[in-house]
């Protein structure tokens, strides 16, 4: 009996595809693009260019939006030498680390990536999952 009904579901799920694959949906033409003024593009979360300094970090200067109006999903990351990230993530957690003796802060994202900052520089990095 469960055969039977495998079978069956089967043979609707055939012809349903069937059915669809010989559909001819209309093509909706996708509107031109228009120009819009700069005074309307936000300025935020945008931020230059990373500067790479070697293979593993990069130059990113301090977030100086202010943390408590900040955009829509994201997270203004403090770390103890008041440099500011600003990700869009949550934070699970701290570690601290070390690179070429240098000191290492590690915030530990929850959903995304960790993020590595170097202490009293203005290197970064992620490491996603």
């Amino acid at each position: 009996m469960w055969n039977t009904q495998v079978f069956r579901l089967v043979i609707k799920v055939s012809i349903i595809t069937v059915v669809l694959i010989g559909c001819n949906f209309p093509v909706i033409p996708l509107p031109k693009a228009t120009r819009v003024p700069s005074t309307l593009i936000p300025t935020y979360p945008t931020t230059p260019a990373p500067t790479p300094t070697s293979i593993e970090f990069v130059e990113q200067a301090s977030y100086t939006g202010d943390c408590k109006t900040r955009p829509s999903g994201s997270v203004c990351i403090k770390f103890n030498d008041g440099f500011i990230w600003l990700i869009y993530d949550s934070i699970s957690g701290w570690k601290d680390g070390d690179w070429l003796g240098k000191p290492v802060q590690i915030a530990q994202g929850f959903y995304h990536c960790d993020y590595y900052h170097v202490l009293n520089t203005t290197l970064i990095k992620s490491v996603c999952k």
